[in-house]
């Protein structure tokens, strides 16, 4: 946004929204004041904010509430909490929900100012190359979320193409590249365990994108042919005809159908890996499945890209360790390191997060805030993983310090060691980067997903070390398409 920053305030109290309200006003912003907070909903919802300011303890609507509000609705949307009740339970809460500050009442006017103008002014310090590559379309979409794949096929239903529908005509599956504006309205066919019955489902309008991720669901449903109207059908000729007289349109379509084939194998691969006890036929299968990436990716250098497209946004730990692990391998091989260096990346990426298989499940799955010992567990999974892995005498040992260093932040903030910089790996660091990109882009129970975009441009801004910014600028290029290049 541009022009006069607008900050939405929020607190029961009259007095304290006026006099927060004259301190920011009189530095240049724009001051919303909402004393009722039943009605934070609608300027949240309808009005162009650049900040949030919300009270902790209200009546109707807490702090808390205001929070999850804005992380489904506006998840790039920076919120301050403030509060006279501060505690370390409630500061790790409102971090884990998200908070970009939390603030202790009376809160002093110059900690105010600089928390506001680090959040709303992030944007403005971004260097224009970074924000000319995050805003292009490539970073637009958010893949596919798990709500979306259930609303293509309910419990009582599958794909079905036992039949042709009236005044239907029936299209290869394969024949639909992804990224493609329609100029149909495509459907697939259901059939109806319980009923018994067939009926069509339209799954993209006309002028409406193919996108990856809904391919890439529809995939999963192992689906064969889309259907289309019988008066559609000279319009899905020309469609296809253009497609075919791209340069390298078969090319294409065969390495897309490579990469959800390389994806579907990788995933159910780490779930058996990684659901089972951990033993040196165990680390053997994982060795055995970065070797088979890696081969698959270098006989097809061009397969690595947009891989991260094809990614089913799944909260399991199985699908995130696919993701960090197929996505660590890409950025390594983009990156030219050795086949070696990149094994290792590969291995460490797919066990980074072992160690969550020790946490109860009712902490992984809680939507409430977490309390500062369920905080506690979380944070110990690095270390339990690591503990997991050392008795292994196949498991590299540049692999372990990937599981246990994959949380560290280059300003010493990170966990468990509280590592600075140089004293973190390289390939550490590109699993940390991997980690929460996939992480951020994948729907929570807290939060919505944050757009590719957003979530880069946070990854960036949340980054205070130079060195460690251009690994994250080479990783917004390996995205973004670009060729590949030495990390610098």
């Amino acid at each position: 946004m541009t022009g006069v920053k607008k900050i939405l305030l929020v607190d029961d109290e009259p007095e304290v929204t006026k006099a927060i309200g004259r301190v920011l006003t009189r530095e240049g912003y724009e001051v919303i004041q909402v004393n009722e907070p039943a009605k934070v909903e609608d300027y949240i919802l309808y009005t162009e904010l650049d900040a949030v300011i919300t009270d902790l303890k209200m009546p109707n609507i807490d702090g808390f509430e205001v929070l999850k509000l804005v992380r489904k609705s506006k998840p790039s949307l920076p919120v301050l909490m403030l509060t006279g009740f501060g505690s370390i339970d409630t500061a790790v809460a409102a971090t884990k929900l998200g908070a970009a500050e939390f603030l202790s009442k009376p809160v002093v006017n110059h900690d105010l100012i600089k928390a506001i103008k680090k959040h709303t002014e992030a944007e403005c310090s971004l260097p224009d190359r970074i924000r000319n590559m995050v805003a292009s379309p490539v970073f637009q979409s958010r893949s596919k979320d798990k709500g979306e794949e259930e609303r293509i096929l309910l419990d009582d239903e599958i794909v079905s193409t036992d039949s042709i529908p009236d005044g239907f005509v029936e299209v290869r599956f394969e024949d639909m590249v992804p990224g493609e504006k329609l100029p149909f309205n495509l459907y697939v066919q259901i059939f109806n365990r319980k009923t018994e019955k067939h009926y069509l489902r339209l799954i993209c309008r006309s002028d409406q994108v193919f996108t990856s991720g809904l391919r890439n669901i529809l995939f999963k449903r192992k689906l064969g042919s889309f259907f289309i109207k019988e008066q559609d059908y000279r319009k899905y000729l020309a469609y296809y005809t253009a497609l075919k007289s791209m340069p390298g349109f078969k090319t294409a379509r065969v390495r897309e159908q490579k990469k959800l084939v390389l994806y579907g194998k990788a995933v159910e691969a780490i779930a058996d890996i990684l659901a089972r006890p951990i033993d040196e036929k165990v680390i053997q299968s994982a060795v055995n499945l970065v070797d088979n990436i890696f081969t698959t990716m270098v006989k097809d250098p061009e397969l690595y890209q947009d891989m991260n497209k094809l990614f089913r946004q799944d909260t399991s730990i199985f699908n995130h360790s696919a993701n960090v692990c197929l996505l660590s391998v890409s950025f390594g091989m983009f990156l030219q390191l050795d086949k070696s260096i990149v094994h290792t990346l590969g291995i460490g990426a797919l066990f980074h997060d072992l160690g969550m298989n020790k946490i109860d499940i009712a902490i992984l799955d809680k939507e409430t805030p977490l309390t500062s010992e369920e905080w506690l567990e979380i944070r110990n999974h690095p270390e339990k993983g690591h503990e997991q892995l050392t008795r292994s005498l196949l498991f590299p040992r540049q692999s372990l310090r990937i599981v246990l260093e994959h949380h560290e932040e280059s300003d010493g903030s990170g966990y468990p060691r509280a590592l600075k910089e140089n004293e973190i790996s390289l390939l550490s660091r590109i699993c940390r980067i991997v980690d929460k990109f996939d992480a951020m882009t994948t729907k929570k129970a807290y939060r919505a997903a944050y757009t590719p975009s957003e979530a880069l441009k946070k990854i960036y801004l949340d980054e205070s070390s130079e060195k460690a910014r251009r690994l994250i600028r080479h990783f917004i290029e390996f995205l973004g398409g670009k060729k590949s290049g030495q990390p610098s």
